[in-house]
């Protein structure tokens, strides 16, 4: 008896970085029925904690995805190899299915993706959804003349998008935005300490996530004897000689500088505990982001936010001026060190300042980015 449909994810899920985040949160709410018809298999989830937050109906197959680190030919190898296992996988899946889909929202699961349809001929309809601009884009160029559907998580990635891509593509460009599962927020009321003592940045460690900035802010404000305390959550990605040495970095500046009260904690599964104690978010990309995930989350809990000048936060900010009709544009800040550490002074000294967050950025992130509208987008996807 033939199976009508197999939904296959490709994720390698090292880590619970925003593309992980994004799949656990449809996993964990789509109803029984429309799981029943998407039949989904996890190829991947290397990260145990990743793997364990999947619903229990959600199967995984175990893959690692290969490194790309290191001499261009070599990685291409490498993709090869791996290809060639996961083809097998693929073709064990897809017996007695009628109608295969693959999704896949990383760049090395979009380059296997592709060496399957061009070089192995694989016969199924794929997906690609864009979270970050980190593949090159002659190589995405590639991708996406093999994929049925371009999946872009912002009204500003779209216009990225369309500007790399021949404009026959165009017509293959969905928007599915990032969104906030309301029902996962804690219950509690939203809390305003009416003050900012407490500051996180959230993220994996990496420096595209602007973590020595914000000790470099710490140390100007140990300096001036600033009342501010800072927590950097996340960790590098395993295996990752690059980020782990970025890691270490951080620690030794943080010694170095004698900043006490900086205080380091591993990645989290969830943001919610993190920023329900926190006074102020740091959101600070040093690269183009295609959105700004942890900026709605932090908002959904009525927390001020300040952004780096860099293009996915930023549009939020600016949404999020327009939706309350003020002016928020000292919040978005230039990728410096001591101006973030003066913005942060700013508001340690006028609190008040902050009061906008306090009170419209939880009715801002319901209105225009509840996970129950975007999810609906993304199953239609799946669907159709």
């Amino acid at each position: 008896m033939s199976i009508k449909r197999k939904t296959i994810f490709l994720d390698q899920g090292e880590t619970l970085g925003g593309a992980e985040r994004f799949l656990l949160n449809l996993f964990q709410t789509i109803d029984p029925a429309t799981l029943n018809i998407l039949n989904p298999v996890v190829i991947g989830a290397e990260n145990e904690q990743y793997k364990q937050a999947l619903p229990e109906k959600i199967r995984t197959v175990d893959y690692v995805c290969p490194s790309l680190k290191g001499l261009k030919l070599l990685a291409l190898i490498r993709l090869f190899w791996a290809s060639l296992k996961l083809k097998k996988i693929i073709k064990q899946e897809s017996q007695n299915v009628r109608t295969v889909q693959v999704f896949a929202n990383t760049p090395r699961m979009m380059m296997l993706a592709w060496f399957l349809k061009f070089l192995w001929r694989c016969d199924f309809r794929l997906m690609v959804m864009v979270h970050d601009f980190t593949i090159p884009k002659f190589v995405f160029n590639l991708i996406a003349k093999k994929a049925d559907t371009i999946i872009v998580n912002a009204v500003i990635t779209r216009q990225v998008v369309r500007d790399s891509l021949p404009a026959a593509l165009h017509e293959r460009i969905m928007i599915v935005e990032n969104g906030v599962d309301f029902s996962h927020l804690p219950h509690c009321p939203r809390e305003v300490s009416g003050r900012i003592k407490n500051v996180v940045l959230l993220g994996r460690i990496d420096p595209r996530k602007g973590q020595l900035f914000a000790l470099e802010a710490a140390k100007y404000w140990k300096k001036h004897n600033l009342d501010v305390s800072l927590s950097i959550v996340g960790s590098p990605f395993s295996g990752d000689m690059a980020t782990e040495k970025y890691e270490k970095i951080l620690h030794q500046r943080a010694k170095e500088w004698d900043l006490e009260r900086v205080n380091f904690v591993s990645e989290v599964e969830t943001p919610w505990e993190v920023f329900s104690h926190a006074d102020l978010v740091l959101v600070l990309p040093t690269e183009p982001e295609t959105f700004g995930r942890v900026v709605i989350e932090a908002m959904a809990l009525n927390k001020p936010v300040i952004v780096f000048d860099e293009m996915g936060p930023r549009e939020i900010m600016k949404h999020f001026g327009r939706f309350t009709k003020q002016d928020v544009s000292s919040f978005i800040c230039p990728k410096n060190a001591v101006e973030l550490a003066k913005r942060v002074q700013e508001l340690v000294e006028n609190p008040e300042r902050c009061s906008i967050f306090w009170q419209k950025g939880e009715p801002f992130v319901r209105k225009y980015f509840d996970q129950v509208d975007t999810k609906k987008q993304f199953v239609n996807i799946l669907l159709g």
